[in-house]
């Protein structure tokens, strides 16, 4: 059985939110904010039992929170004497923009040449699998955001049962992983239709999609500018600590 454990489901401008990110099976870690450190020991997560972290993309709001969390990896491997690798998933370039991240938080300490031994990075890019769920198989689609911006769709047993649409506007990526059918989909509806330049997906475009699809999909929405209730039987706003346990 799979888990979802939402840690935060704000946006990088909210009214005091937690910062978008969840945990897959309490072992691989979906975006790292600024307040990644916070919101693992909120729910009693040790950051050793993570082995992978999948980053959508380079925006302050999923990455700032890296260096925090690998310092800590660091300082446990020295004290508890572990050395298990780290798998980070990133956008092209992300080993490049762990180092520089790490650079500036912390200088020239020793968790750099640790990063560099015991971190590997894996770049994302549009129809690559990439390893997050052992025995299952992870693709990523492009986004239509401001910085190259990779979701994913992940399949077992031939059947999709999870998928996550990072920010974006509606585009051929967020259609490619519909099309799969996923079981449920933590997407970005951070988008309002008032607002005066689209940049995120909003609740209404949702709708007028459902509206014209025969789907069984659940929408849980996320990267939010402030906490949401939806009227729609497949779109629902999660909270920081709820459980997501897909149906297969």
């Amino acid at each position: 059985m799979q888990e979802i454990l939402i840690l935060g489901n704000g946006g990088a401008v909210s009214d005091g939110l937690p910062y978008n990110g969840f945990l897959i099976n309490r072992s691989i870690l979906v975006e790292a904010p600024p307040d990644i450190m916070p919101s693992l020991r909120r729910n009693a997560i040790d950051p050793q039992s993570i082995n992978t972290i999948f980053i959508s993309h380079v925006h302050a709001d999923h990455i700032f929170g890296l260096p925090f969390f690998l310092l800590q990896r660091f300082m446990d491997d020295v004290r508890y004497d572990k050395h298990g690798e780290l798998v980070v998933i990133g956008p092209p370039g992300i080993g490049a923009h762990a180092k520089k991240l790490m650079d500036m938080a912390f200088g020239e300490m020793p968790a750099m040449k640790w990063m560099e031994r015991c971190v590997n990075f894996t770049e994302t890019g549009d129809g690559l699998a990439v390893p997050l769920i052992p025995g299952c198989t992870s693709t990523c689609a492009r986004m239509d955001h401001f910085s190259p911006t990779w979701g994913f769709v992940t399949e077992c047993a031939g059947k999709a049962f999870f998928a996550y649409i990072p920010d974006t506007l509606w585009c051929p990526g967020v259609t490619d992983i519909l099309e799969r059918a996923p079981e449920d989909v933590l997407i970005d509806l951070n988008g309002e239709s008032d607002d005066n330049v689209p940049v995120h997906i909003s609740e209404p475009e949702l709708v007028d999609w459902l509206a014209q699809h025969d789907s069984a999909t659940v929408f849980w929405g996320t990267h939010l500018k402030r906490d949401k209730t939806s009227t729609h039987p497949r779109i629902r706003y999660p909270r920081p600590g709820q459980r997501i346990i897909p149906r297969s």
